[in-house]
């Protein structure tokens, strides 16, 4: 019975991480998507110097984020105890998200 409600648990958590990592890449594409928005409607915007590594940046960080989140299913697979690792950076992370949002 314990060995059942524990798979339980398991299925219910991998749940979670699957619907999590799919909205953190669906942000990270709404995010892209605005860039991309934003520099089409304001054509101005590329004759300003320094322009296309201002948009090359944020471009960069996401794609980096956006491959890191991809690849967390890898690692969770392939060493031990890393979920708990990824549950408390996600929980720490959030809480840092959050309060550089407040500030």
């Amino acid at each position: 019975m314990a060995t059942s409600a524990g798979a339980d648990v398991a299925r219910a958590s991998d749940r979670t991480a699957r619907a999590l990592r799919r909205w953190l890449l669906v942000v990270v594409g709404g995010d892209l998507g605005l860039l991309a928005v934003r520099a089409a409607t304001y054509p101005a915007f590329f004759s300003m110097p320094g322009a296309a590594s201002y948009l090359i940046a944020p471009v960069v960080a996401l794609a980096v984020y956006a491959a890191t989140v991809g690849a967390l299913p890898l690692l969770a697979a392939r060493v031990p105890g890393a979920s708990r690792v990824l549950r408390v950076g996600t929980l720490v992370g959030l809480g840092g998200g959050g309060t550089e949002i407040r500030s």
